[in-house]
């Protein structure tokens, strides 16, 4: 079993009829609608076009691609009931690339009231 599961938007598995070399020659992101933009850091000609893995003892597909995240912002709204104290009239933030120890996260979603962002309440 492969472990990716999608390439340049497209499932690697019910693909069977997809014409791959040409898909890894155009480089093409449905979700961006424009050329990967995740490449080798030694070769930036080259996108890399992974949307999503298997990962883990199960194989579980996991997300690793932040555009695909981001598809009409869907998982903004699937993560509002996240967010500690967080009521209708604050304001939401997507706040990108945070840095952290040992790498950063693509995206943080913060709410905000009164301009200070609502850690817990």
């Amino acid at each position: 079993m492969s472990k990716i599961v999608d390439l340049f938007g497209m499932d690697v598995a019910a693909s069977k009829d997809v014409n791959w070399k040409q898909v890894v020659v155009d480089q093409w992101c449905p979700y961006t609608n424009s050329r990967c933009f995740k490449v080798r850091k030694s070769r930036p000609e080259i996108s890399i076009g992974t949307c999503t893995v298997r990962h883990g003892r199960k194989a579980r597909p996991i997300v690793i691609c932040p555009k695909r995240l981001l598809q009409r912002k869907q998982i903004f709204v699937d993560s509002l009931h996240l967010l500690r104290g967080h009521y209708p009239g604050n304001e939401l933030h997507i706040v990108p690339e945070v840095a952290l120890p040992g790498g950063s996260v693509d995206y943080l979603l913060v709410s905000v009231l009164d301009g200070q962002i609502l850690l817990r309440r």
